[in-house]
């Protein structure tokens, strides 16, 4: 069973590609800086509560950005950060 993919995910989507083509060096990159764009993109709170400092969205959008940023084999400890 798939979830439903709305046009505005399909836009999260092809965001996300952006950001990680801009942000992604191919090699030997450290991951700080690459997690302080994340979190300046508001991707790190992309799930929670605009009430906590994110930015409204659910797991279907976390779901989104994380397969968008998996496909450029994006550094660092996002998925582990997200879930904490």
């Amino acid at each position: 069973m798939g979830i439903a993919i709305t046009e505005e995910h399909r836009a999260l989507a092809v965001s996300v590609h952006g950001f990680a083509g801009r942000n992604i060096a191919t090699r030997g990159m450290d991951h700080e800086p690459f997690r302080a764009a994340l979190a300046a993109q508001g991707l790190l709170g992309l799930h929670l509560p605009e009430a906590y400092g994110g930015q409204g969205g659910g797991l279907r959008e976390l779901a989104v950005a994380l397969e968008a940023l998996g496909e450029h084999c994006a550094p660092g400890s996002h998925l582990p950060t997200v879930l904490a």
